[in-house]
């Protein structure tokens, strides 16, 4: 079982969702705002948000890319926004960075 991590830079207002350690090969720009990193298998390992009131392309993400339902069930839930997700650790945020983990499956 993968473990899905977010990052937050509240410093620049960005988003990254890790859902695999794979090296990236190449990054789709599904928007100015979303953007989408693939392993050499066109897997989605990682997404990013340059703006937290920017919401996730699911739709997207399982018809491009193939992300499974569990998957997009949790991001759902995981919504990319940093100030929600700061208030989780204030500690960290205060260094500029918030990190979340979740098992994905």
């Amino acid at each position: 079982m993968a473990t899905m991590t977010v990052e937050v830079d509240s410093a620049v207002d960005a988003v990254y969702i890790r859902l695999a350690d794979s090296p990236v090969v190449r990054t789709v720009e599904l928007s100015d705002a979303v953007l989408v990193d693939l392993d050499a298998a066109d897997s989605v390992i990682g997404i990013e948000t340059l703006s937290s009131v920017v919401g996730l392309p699911l739709d997207e993400l399982g018809e491009r890319f193939h992300v499974p339902a569990s998957v997009l069930g949790i991001l759902s839930l995981v919504r990319p926004s940093a100030s929600l997700l700061a208030t989780a650790n204030s500690s960290q945020v205060a260094a500029g960075r918030d990190l979340a983990a979740v098992a994905v499956g």
